[in-house]
């Protein structure tokens, strides 16, 4: 009986066991199913998500759906905006930035400055570019969302967070963080045309030129250059106000556009002053030729000419024709008939005649000083004032023109004295001490006139005949330009050449001559050895004993009894 009972206490305990374990099953069972209950439930919830370090974004987003709802530009929210509506929305904040206005100023001068708005700098919104860039970003956010998605329901005990993290290289150049919105960069479209005329006007509100150079004159009395005192200049190249302008909209920041943009600018001086104006100038060289005949009116229209053009200044790089400067050649500005060489290489008497003595002079003067000669033509016939090569004729159609090929002013200074001589002297650039220039003309060939014309005259008696003008043997001559060292020639060149016609001549016969013996020809020179020159004045004033060259021109230098003007040949 007793071993029975002690069974029957075992299994009491055997069941008592498995009824504990049932309870500790169900409780876990419970526990599995609410914490899966939560689970799906965060899973599919619309929270928003907290803000954190790093830029985030809300899962829930589709492109389809509109943009983020915080994707911001300015105070706009681009949320669930297509391209119309944020166009729509941009217009206030568009309109605001093409007026905004920008003052451009330079850093030299307080006074300078100028205000141009958006609109005339060539720049506005760029509206489907930052709707892009949303886009993007939106895109972006469901990407991430969706490698969550896929990452299954565990990723839940790692980060419990309903959020997105776009990190700074995501968001470089596109938009930055404000808290928990993405502000969106601004993106500006560009008008070339514009841009480029807004540099100009900055450039020329801005920019102050130096205009010494302009007012730089020559006194007559203490043969000096003047200048008056000017202020300085200002300077920027006009890329630099180019990039400058471009540099403005290539920022991030939407309030930069209300602040003024200080320009560099350089300090330029004048080139000239009172001071250093006559440092490196002083007489260069001088021309002179003498009245080899007595014709007061026409002595009287070369110191008209000197008169003109005394005290002319040349800045670097101009031109001078002799031709501008003298006329009109009228009586009304003071000048009378003189004698000239005309057609046939006879002397004609024309209102103005004897200007290209003035002109031959210069000419002379000028190629002395080194000067770059633009244009210049020999007469017909060599001229009595002037060795052949070194005269220079001046018309309507033919001009002596030279160039200030110097990096200084030039003047020229004129005088004239009745009945003895006419002088141009240069002022400009010295040259180095010592150095001289001159001219050295030389005989080439001659050149025979043609068989005389003989002219019928039936006021001459019958068998008689008589040279209306004489045959004029034609000549060619060079010109060399001849370098000195004190005195000493250094260097040689070429420099013109003047060829001078040869006239045949012109014979009147009376009724029935048919013959004649009458000699028709001048004779050309007999020696091809060129004239010593005239040596110019030492002094800004010529001497009074100054002696004409010895010409070997073959015009008569005293005029023929007065014919009836011919201008067509000078």
């Amino acid at each position: 009986m007793k071993k029975i009972k002690r069974k029957r206490r075992k299994t009491s305990k055997s069941k008592k066991t498995n009824s504990g374990w049932l309870w500790v099953l169900y409780v876990v069972a419970a526990l599995a199913v609410v914490f899966m209950i939560y689970t799906f439930y965060d899973f599919f919830s619309s929270q928003k998500p907290e803000p954190v370090q790093d830029v985030l974004a809300s899962k829930t987003v589709s492109v389809a759906e509109g943009i983020a709802g915080n994707i911001y530009f300015s105070d706009i929210s681009l949320k669930g905006m297509d391209q119309a509506d944020f166009e729509a929305a941009l217009l206030p904040l568009a309109e605001e930035l093409e007026s905004t206005e920008i003052v451009f100023k330079s850093d030299k001068d307080e006074n300078a400055q100028l205000s141009l708005t958006v609109d005339q700098l060539g720049y506005s919104y760029d509206s489907e570019k930052i709707y892009e860039n949303a886009v993007q970003l939106t895109e972006l956010i469901n990407k991430k969302n969706n490698n969550e998605e896929q990452a299954g329901i565990f990723s839940n005990f790692v980060n419990a967070q309903e959020n997105v993290v776009l990190s700074e290289n995501e968001l470089e150049g596109i938009a930055k963080q404000d808290g928990e919105k993405i502000n969106l960069f601004p993106i500006y479209r560009s008008d070339e045309v514009k841009i480029e005329q807004a540099s100009e006007d900055v450039y020329n509100a801005l920019s102050k030129e130096v205009d010494s150079e302009e007012q730089v004159t020559f006194n007559l009395e203490t043969l000096q250059f003047e200048v008056p005192i000017v202020e300085n200049g200002y300077s920027i190249e006009k890329d630099v106000i180019l990039e400058t302008i471009k540099e403005l909209f290539e920022q991030n920041e939407l309030d930069h556009l209300n602040k003024s943009v200080i320009l560099p600018f350089e300090v330029i001086e004048p080139k000239y002053t009172p001071e250093n104006i006559n440092e490196n100038l002083g007489h260069i060289a001088s021309g002179t030729t003498n009245f080899v005949t007595y014709d007061p009116p026409r002595d009287a229209n070369v110191a008209r000419v000197a008169e003109s053009i005394s005290g002319m200044v040349l800045m670097p790089g101009e031109e001078f024709s002799y031709w501008d400067a003298i006329n009109p050649v009228t009586v009304e500005n003071g000048y009378q008939e003189g004698y000239q060489v005309g057609a046939n290489g006879q002397f004609e008497k024309v209102i103005g005649g004897g200007i290209c003595q003035g002109s031959s002079t210069l000419y002379h003067a000028v190629s002395k000083a080194d000067l770059e000669i633009i244009e210049r033509n020999n007469h017909t016939v060599p001229s009595a004032y002037i060795y052949e090569g070194l005269d220079a004729m001046v018309s309507d159609w033919s001009d002596f023109k030279f160039k200030n090929n110097t990096d200084y002013p030039i003047a020229i200074v004129g005088t004239s004295i009745a009945n003895e001589y006419v002088t141009f002297d240069i002022y400009g650039r010295k040259f180095e001490p010592g150095i001289t220039i001159d001219m050295e003309p030389y005989f080439i060939r001659t050149e025979e006139p043609g068989a005389p014309k003989r002219v019928q005259n039936n006021n001459l008696a019958p068998g008689t005949e008589v040279v209306k003008t004489p045959a004029i043997v034609g000549s060619h001559w060079g010109t060399d330009k001849v370098w000195y060292q004190d005195g000493v020639e250094i260097k040689r060149e070429f420099f013109a050449n003047s060829y001078y016609w040869a006239y045949e001549a012109v014979i009147e016969y009376g009724p029935g001559q048919t013959t004649t013996n009458i000699s028709t020809t001048t004779q050309p020179p007999t020696t091809t050895e060129t004239p010593a020159t005239t040596q110019p004045p030492t002094t800004t004033q010529p001497p009074t004993t100054t002696q004409p060259p010895t010409s070997v021109n073959t015009t008569p230098e005293t005029p023929p009894v007065e014919v009836a003007p011919d201008a067509s040949t000078p």
